[in-house]
């Protein structure tokens, strides 16, 4: 078990990188082939799959897993409803709250880690 968690954590930057340079060019063929409005439904699903992933952590009593991944969703909650509206405000404010968010997860987290 292990190995495979030092193998997940050397390959994890590399893996996010090609996955946002992925998603990148998935989401300009969807938009060039369906318009701005596909962008929505993007969002929507990757929204959705990322509910379900909380939810799961909840059914697996993983507690701390489920309100962390939450705190982080919020932000991308608040996006999708402003790009839902096409209301640029509320995209920003989204976006501003990701930089709110992280570092205080990242100083709680620490200080979990630090007390467990």
């Amino acid at each position: 078990m292990r190995k495979i968690e030092e193998k997940l954590k050397k390959n994890m930057i590399p893996l996010s990188i090609s996955l946002v340079f992925i998603s990148m060019i998935f989401n300009r063929f969807i938009v060039s082939r369906y318009g701005r409005d596909a962008t929505i439904i993007i969002m929507l699903s990757a929204l959705s799959i990322s509910s379900l992933s909380i939810l799961w952590a909840l059914y697996k009593k993983k507690y701390l897993i489920a309100l962390v991944s939450f705190f982080i969703l919020f932000p991308f909650i608040v996006i999708v409803i402003g790009e839902y509206l096409h209301n640029d405000t509320v995209s920003t404010i989204g976006f501003v709250l990701i930089f709110i968010i992280l570092p205080i997860i990242t100083k709680l987290m620490n200080n979990y880690k630090k007390n467990k």
